[in-house]
């Protein structure tokens, strides 16, 4: 899997992936019924300052298929509890609560079926939309 994946590059200049275990795909996540799917990338973990200004990059050439622009976040805390708890009562994370979960997103689909998809964004720029096709621009800032 690593050689298949070789030809991405890191989304943030300079920073290298966590080896927190909880950062990385597979990591359980209680609170929600399942497994983590991403990698996470925080500053204490990445050796990168990475603040909600700091850009996020297309890891290589790909096609844009999603865009977040109208996303809203939970009006309240309350309102995001009230989906974790249908989780722990469902045992298991609906796709649209998944979705409310990963905050504002873009979705690249790279050569040979890869998608990659950045989530908890802060921000995308007006200009990116579907279809585009990316070179290793700018897509956001987290």
């Amino acid at each position: 899997m690593v050689e298949y994946l070789s030809f991405l590059e890191r989304p943030i200049k300079g920073a290298q992936v966590s080896r927190q275990a909880s950062h990385l795909p597979g990591a359980p996540r209680e609170y929600r019924n399942g497994f983590h799917e991403g990698i996470d990338w925080y500053g204490y973990a990445t050796g990168e300052v990475i603040t909600p200004d700091t850009p996020i990059y297309a890891m290589a050439e790909g096609i844009v298929v999603r865009v977040d622009h109208n996303f809203e976040e939970y009006e309240s805390p309350e309102e995001r509890n009230k989906d974790l708890a249908l989780t722990v009562e469902l045992q298991d994370t609906p796709e649209y609560i998944f979705d409310r979960l990963r905050g504002m997103q873009v979705w690249v689909e790279y050569p040979g079926g890869v998608m990659n998809r950045f989530a908890h964004l802060s921000g995308i720029p007006e200009d990116l939309q579907v279809g585009i096709q990316l070179m290793k621009i700018r897509l956001s800032v987290m």
